[in-house]
């Protein structure tokens, strides 16, 4: 049932709150946090898709994989292209702000190119 699905989910938070909290502190609250509502909603989703309660267009799980595929080759292209620790605590506040502008803007690009060639429909 939904109220089992979102036990576990509690379960986890717990748990990933005890194991992040010490290295990560409150990075590894909103880390376990994340995690453990990602998990609901995947146990939410296969128990409605189980049940035959609902079921997904073929469509928008063909177009969900798409954007989540440009979603990870936008963070694998930021990861690349992103400077080192040193060079953000060392670069003055104009230098950080182009930085993180430029960033943005490549993330941007790089999301809606991806979106493009993978020929994900708005409409849809």
């Amino acid at each position: 049932t939904p109220v089992k699905c979102s036990i576990i989910s509690v379960a986890v938070n717990i748990v990933l709150n005890l194991i992040l909290i010490v290295p990560y502190q409150h990075l590894g609250l909103a880390i376990a946090t994340s995690v453990a509502g990602f998990i609901n909603a995947i146990l939410l989703y296969f128990y409605i898709h189980r049940h035959n309660i609902y079921q997904l267009p073929h469509a928008l799980s063909v177009d969900s994989s798409k954007i989540a595929l440009a979603a990870v080759l936008m963070a694998i292209l930021l990861y690349y292209l992103s400077p080192e620790f040193s060079h953000w605590f060392n670069a003055t506040n104009w230098q950080r702000i182009l930085l993180l502008t430029q960033q943005i803007g490549t993330a941007i690009i790089c999301y809606f190119a991806c979106l493009w060639l993978f020929k994900v429909s708005i409409k849809s």
